[in-house]
């Protein structure tokens, strides 16, 4: 328990000189921001859980509207005998944002297609999925360069295969990211 006290008060020590310069993080209008992160996931039909590799590039194209392409990269299950060994997902869509200064809250859509293979399923073709995600989050511009972000969001479809099989998962992100 003390190890993650200690945790805990470094993440904060580290936080704090950000928190000093966050007035001067005023962001145009219209700029591009990106990320790389992890992202943890829920499968609801199966209780289980998966990890992936989560990028984002994000533009902005007035104050309020900001266009936006996700890829996530499948790196593994909690799982002994997963539902699907590989599991890949893009997707691209439009978020509508309440700024301030310093303070993002937004709220998109984004229509999207996933692979998803099971080895123990011989199929000679890839399973696909249309997919559609419904994405909310937040974030904290620390300076004209970087911010801090978190996002969850809510996935849903169906792979088109032998077996149609529904998915739909909860996934969440959380990070720093950076703007140009």
């Amino acid at each position: 328990m003390k190890e993650q006290t200690k945790l805990g008060w470094i993440c904060a020590l580290l936080f704090l000189p950000f928190a000093t310069i966050h007035a001067q993080a005023t962001i145009s209008n219209t700029h591009a921001s990106a990320f790389l992160t992890f992202a943890p996931n829920y499968f609801f039909q199966k209780n289980e859980s998966n990890f992936f590799l989560h990028g984002q590039l994000n533009l902005f194209t007035e104050q309020r509207i900001s266009f936006s392409g996700d890829a996530f990269y499948d790196l593994g299950s909690t799982s002994a005998y997963p539902t699907f060994n590989n599991q890949h997902q893009l997707f691209f869509g439009v978020n509508y944002h309440w700024r301030t200064s310093i303070h993002d809250l937004y709220l998109g859509i984004q229509p999207g297609i996933g692979l998803y293979r099971n080895d123990q399923a011989l199929e000679s073709r890839i399973p696909l999925a249309p997919l559609v995600s419904l994405q909310g989050g937040y974030r904290i511009y620390i300076s004209p360069h970087f911010h801090f972000f978190f996002e969850g969001r809510f996935i849903g479809g169906q792979v088109i295969s032998k077996n149609m099989q529904a998915i739909s998962n909860l996934r969440f992100s959380a990070g720093l990211g950076f703007q140009l």
